[in-house]
């Protein structure tokens, strides 16, 4: 009974044409949220390590014990990695005023491409809306520091008039992704 009527429900249910079908990032859909941020990871990880720089790994900083997921030439990153969901946003979670990290990179898949942005925590508006991002960051419930923000096309085309974001094909090798970075931190 169970699996018959999802079967059933399913069957009038599926989008035909959903955009994601034709994504060479299709499989990111299946992955867990650690996942997609494993994902994340990695790219940038590839990316600082195709080109000259010093970088560490999954760093927990002895003096306050925050935890980051790499320093590179000694700034400390996060990653958020997201994909194109069907209100056309992209959901970051777990943002941290207090974290004491230098920069976020933001991964946002889309159908076809990849918009990072690489952005200094000092300017993510967190008490009101800001002219670059075109708003703020929202505190998540039960939480005193964290937060959650959504990216549109607007946030993207913005931080990308601002410099602070590109879009990558999906052919953009490691050494470009690399050197992008580089110049932005």
């Amino acid at each position: 009974m169970f699996v018959d009527t999802i079967e059933k429900i399913k069957k009038t249910q599926i989008i035909e044409d959903n955009p994601w079908n034709n994504s060479p990032f299709k499989t990111l859909l299946t992955l867990s949220i650690d996942g997609r941020g494993k994902v994340g990871e990695e790219i940038i990880s590839q990316a600082f390590h195709a080109i000259p720089c010093n970088i560490q790994e999954d760093i927990t900083d002895v003096n306050d014990g925050n935890k980051y997921d790499m320093k590179v030439n000694n700034y400390t990153i996060e990653v958020k990695t997201a994909y194109r969901d069907t209100r056309n946003s992209w959901q970051h979670e777990n943002i941290y005023r207090n974290a004491n990290v230098d920069y976020i990179i933001f991964i946002d898949f889309d159908y076809q491409n990849v918009i990072i942005s690489c952005v200094p925590t000092s300017i993510i508006p967190f008490d009101e809306k800001d002219k670059i991002f075109g708003k703020k960051a929202t505190l998540r419930k039960a939480k005193d520091d964290g937060y959650k923000f959504d990216f549109s096309r607007r946030t993207h085309q913005n931080l990308i008039n601002n410099n602070l974001a590109q879009v990558f094909s999906q052919t953009a090798t490691k050494e470009e992704l690399g050197e992008w970075l580089i110049n932005m931190i």
